[in-house]
């Protein structure tokens, strides 16, 4: 097949990960920048929420875009 369009699944885990290094390497550099950090988006229950409904993952998408695109700006 063709690599020209490649889709990258990522779990919040791993957006919760890349945050908390970002805020650790901010702490020895630049501490003064931490409260620039766009919040990341809260984590919801998988009891009260189920994670596999389209709505759910839909809201949870542009969340975690809006985030991104925040942290890149």
């Amino acid at each position: 097949g063709q690599y020209s369009s490649w889709v990258v699944l990522k779990r919040y885990q791993e957006f919760h990960d890349l945050h908390a290094k970002i805020v650790d390497a901010l702490q020895h550099s630049r501490p003064d920048l931490i409260v620039e950090l766009p919040p990341l988006p809260p984590r919801e229950s998988k009891m009260l929420v189920d994670h596999l409904q389209r709505q759910f993952i839909e809201k949870r998408r542009l969340l975690l875009q809006d985030y991104l695109e925040h942290l890149i700006k």
